[in-house]
């Protein structure tokens, strides 16, 4: 079921597709072993990418906070701060995975 999906040094690598940026699949691994052994290890858990760790994004959102800082001195804005260091990517999958919920609910 789950045989496009790859782990290369406990990172999982995802088709890059439509149907898998609309869609969490790596989920699905999860709750499945969650249903089958009523709990999680955190062996089971994947290791984040090396640009979702959390010390670069804070360094990231830390400079492109003092820019906007200094190109709107009066009315700097930490949305834009932060659509300048995640981008549009996350914003565009949750728009996306709102149909899907909203069709389980």
């Amino acid at each position: 079921m789950f045989t496009s999906f790859s782990t290369v040094s406990n990172f999982v690598v995802c088709p890059n597709n439509i149907r898998t940026q609309s869609v969490p699949r790596w989920v699905s691994p999860l709750v499945i072993k969650c249903r089958k052994h009523g709990t999680l290890d955190i062996n089971d858990l994947y290791e984040p990418l090396p640009d979702c760790e959390s010390a670069t994004l804070t360094d990231k959102l830390e400079a492109n906070w003092f820019a906007e800082t200094k190109r709107n001195p009066d009315k700097p804005s930490l949305i834009r701060a932060t659509l300048r260091t995640m981008r549009w990517r996350p914003f565009l999958i949750g728009l996306n995975l709102i149909p899907s919920v909203s069709l389980i609910f």
